[in-house]
This record gives C-alpha cells, structure tokens and sequence, in this order.
C-alpha cells in the first residue's frame, strides 16, 4: 500500500514512470465525469467515478493483475488493508472480474483504517486486499483507477 496526501505529492514520486502519469492524468478527468460510467486509456487503465458507498462490502477483495488506486473526490475515505495472506479465503478468484474475496481469520480484529484524505492517493498492491466499511461511508464520490500491474510503462502510447 502506498498513501499520497494529495494529487501533486504523488505527481512528484511516481510521475516519471509513465503507467502512474497516466493514472494522475485518470484522476483528474475523473473528479469531472458522470458516476459509473467507465473510460480507458488503452487496455492498461481503466478509471471511473463512483459514490463511496458503492465499494463497501463485508468482504475484503484483492486483484491480482490490477492496482486499484481510490482518490476521494468529496471526503475523506477510510480503508481497511491487509496482506492477503493474512486474510481467509471467502470465494474463488474470477479471472473474468480479476476479484478475489477475502474475510478475516476468526482470531483476527479489524485493526484501524488507512485515512485517504480528499484528493489523497491510495496504491493498493496485488499482494493486498482492501475493504471499505458499509457503516462509515457517506455520501461522496470516490476516484478509482485500475492500472495494470505488468511491465514499468505502457508500450505504444
């Protein structure tokens, strides 16, 4: 997991690596598109806007040829990440919706939240599997971005 407090911190980290320039650039059409409609850019990076309460679930879900990235548009968004490893395994992957279903071991206790500030920046990694809580989500847009997590750049663009 890496968190940017905000669009031009992570500008400044990652912008030299063209996959993660184009994903600032998804980030900023994004806060100006309609909700849940998505757009591409090639077949490396997907991104849409969505409500917040959209991504909760009970459930954490990791991706395994995707990094999700979250910017919250309006509020800040807490968000639940753990190793997969360190979760139970609550479904099958789906190499359709490159989603896998993860519930905490019975032992286990939630932990503290990750808190993405507005327009912050999360990384979520492919080894990590995140969660958002149905009871602390409000009402505001979320920024997400799948970048794929082959290769350093986006060959032909």
């Amino acid at each position: 997991m890496r968190l940017y407090d905000s669009l031009e911190m992570f500008d400044i980290g990652l912008s030299h690596v063209r996959k993660w320039m184009r994903c600032g650039q998804a980030i900023r059409q994004s806060t100006r598109l309609p909700l849940d409609t998505a757009y591409s850019l090639g077949d490396s990076l997907t991104f849409w806007a969505v409500p917040a309460g959209a991504l909760a679930d009970d459930r954490y879900v990791g991706h395994r040829r995707y990094h999700t990235v979250l910017s919250p548009i309006d509020e800040p968004l807490a968000v639940y990440v753990r190793p997969k490893t360190a979760l139970r395994p609550a479904g099958a992957y789906s190499d359709v919706s490159d989603r896998e279903w993860f519930g905490l071991p019975n032992d286990d206790e939630e932990g503290v939240p990750c808190v993405v500030p507005v327009g912050g920046i999360l990384i979520m990694e492919e080894c990590e599997a995140m969660r958002i809580d149905a009871t602390s989500v409000a009402v505001g847009r979320v920024s997400v971005v799948r970048v794929t997590v082959e290769g350093f750049t986006f060959p032909n663009k």
